[in-house]
């Protein structure tokens, strides 16, 4: 990812079949809606990163919700920028369709971040089992005070 670049292709979603490949116009408008909005930290629209210290905790927080009332999973998930392993945590309902979980970064350097979301319901079929992704942020951590 560029540095002017405020954010990274997610994560794509492996439909019913297994394949991670985009899905047709007609496939998706058949999935099930989920919305993520509002995640923060966020500076100016994803356009810098949020800055950070080492060691110290990150709390993300967003909004979440779908049609009717199904019950909804979300997680937050972070990398180190440059590496392919991805760390998720489950991230808590606090009603009102607000969601927050956290995460502390174990060295300094650049972080990216997304939220995913999906569907519980028992009775859901393979396709509604599709992950809704916000876009991936970035986030820097250094190790003096202000930097």
């Amino acid at each position: 990812m560029a540095a002017e670049q405020p954010f990274e292709q997610g994560p794509v979603a492996a439909h019913s079949h297994g394949h991670d490949s985009p899905l047709s116009l007609s496939q998706a408008l058949l999935l099930p809606r989920i919305a993520i909005e509002s995640v923060s930290p966020v500076l100016e629209a994803g356009a810098f990163g949020v800055k950070g210290l080492a060691g110290r905790t990150e709390t993300v927080d967003a909004k979440v919700f779908t049609d009717g009332h199904d019950k909804l999973a979300v997680v937050l998930r972070w990398r180190r920028a440059g590496t392919d392993a991805w760390h998720s945590v489950s991230m808590q309902d606090l009603g009102n369709d607000s969601w927050q979980a956290s995460f502390t970064p174990d060295e300094i350097g650049r972080y990216l971040f997304c939220v995913e979301a999906w569907k519980t319901n028992s009775q859901a079929t393979a396709t509604s089992w599709r992950r809704s992704t916000a876009p991936v942020c970035r986030l820097s951590w250094s190790s003096k005070k202000g930097a």
